[in-house]
């Protein structure tokens, strides 16, 4: 989980930079904040799984 959950943070922050400097469309933003609540759900569901 650390090693997803920094991955996410990176790119974020990545996203968060090329908004600001060449005006990444939101479109592309609002896909990858949607591909990234997928993984965390995905993770979190296979978290659940496995500690049952």
């Amino acid at each position: 989980m650390d090693l997803l959950f920094r991955a996410t943070l990176v790119t974020r922050r990545i996203a968060m930079g090329y908004d600001r400097r060449c005006r990444l469309p939101t479109q592309v933003i609002t896909r990858m904040q949607e591909r990234e609540r997928l993984y965390i759900g995905q993770w979190q569901n296979e978290e659940a799984s496995s500690d049952a």
